[in-house]
Parts: C-alpha cells; structure tokens; sequence
C-alpha cells in the first residue's frame, strides 16, 4: 500500500443543484405543466386578446424583449453545460430540439383542420412545446443518446 489517498473531485453548487433536482423529476413536472397549460388554454373563454397599438409598437417590444431573452438564454445554458453532466446536459438540449420541432409540426398540422378543431392560442404552443420537450427528454432518456 502505497498511503497514497485518491482524490475525489469536489462537486460546485451548481452540480449539486443539478443533482438534487434530478432530472427525471423535473422534466417529469415539466411535462405535466405542458399539459395543464394547454387544457387550460383550451377551456379559457377569452383566448385571444386584440392590441390597441400599432403593428411597429408591438414589434418594436417584441424584438428586444426577444433579444434580451435569447442573451440571457444562451448564457443559461453556458452555465448549465459548463456545471452538469455532459450526458444530462445532451438529454436536456436533444430534448428541447424534439420540444420545438414537435410543436412546429403539429401547429402545421393543426392548420390544416383549423376549421373543425378551431386556432390554436399561444398557450397552446408553449404547452405542446413543453410536453414535446418533456417527452424529448424521456425518450432519450429511455433509449439512449446513440
């Protein structure tokens, strides 16, 4: 024996964060709350609410609000890449990706029957997007990421 003691690599706060959330939990929730949102969105009597501004002052808020949102996203996600698990974290993005491209595809099905099922809200779109991204998650999480 050589006395030598192996080192175990300390854990920072925000992979123990990661850690204790579990992911499985969390996404789990996430999923449910896409759901929820979009029940609800369906049932709420005052789905659509008309602006009194112009087309350029929406999209004059719409744009920073996008810009700023999108910075602080992607340095999020930085951070998050940087502290988790190079395996949580490609569960996490792949899932995203299938949340978007779920939701994409069936807001343009959805199109096609607009005038039976009725027009999707925003609230909608942000729960098939949630649940696309939840089951996302799951589905690599059960199959694998190769």
């Amino acid at each position: 024996m050589s006395g030598h003691k192996e080192q175990v690599p300390k854990r920072g706060f925000w992979q123990g964060l990661h850690r204790s959330i579990k992911p499985d939990w969390m996404f789990g929730f996430v999923t449910l709350i896409g759901v929820g949102l979009t029940v609800a969105s369906f049932v709420d009597p005052e789905q659509i609410k008309v602006a009194e501004v112009s087309l350029w002052v929406r999209l004059g808020a719409m744009l920073p609000l996008l810009l700023v949102l999108s910075y602080c996203a992607t340095l999020m996600a930085a951070l998050d890449r940087r502290w988790t698990e190079e395996y949580h974290f490609q569960l996490m993005a792949n899932g995203a990706i299938i949340g978007v491209i779920t939701a994409v595809f069936a807001n343009m099905i959805w199109l096609l029957f607009v005038d039976t099922l009725g027009s999707l809200t925003p609230n909608n779109l942000i729960g098939m997007i949630l649940i696309g991204w939840g089951l996302g998650y799951f589905f690599y999480r059960f199959r694998g990421l190769g």
